[in-house]
């Protein structure tokens, strides 16, 4: 647990390193703490037709919903964020 960040960190890092100017990846619209992480390091999705926008406004409503529910496990004690652990 706790690995996706520095992990995301240490790839993006290599590929401008790298001198890559395009990175892409996959991954399922299930995949909720994936898809948020991504987004918080500038991926953005790439919409190709009407299906896929309809896809990404319930991947974004989810997102909203994955949001507020750590929250209230942060303030109830059930989730700790990565930079408060010990």
């Amino acid at each position: 647990k706790g690995l996706s960040r520095p992990l995301m960190t240490t790839v993006c890092n290599r590929l401008i390193e790298l001198k890559h100017n395009n990175v892409y990846l996959n991954t399922s619209s299930a995949r909720l703490p994936a898809i948020n992480l991504y987004l918080k390091f500038g991926f953005v999705p790439e919409i190709v037709d009407e299906k896929h926008a309809g896809v990404w406004e319930k991947i974004h409503r989810e997102l909203e919903k994955y949001k507020t529910s750590l929250k209230i496990a942060q303030k109830i004690g059930l989730y700790q964020k990565e930079e408060q652990k010990s």
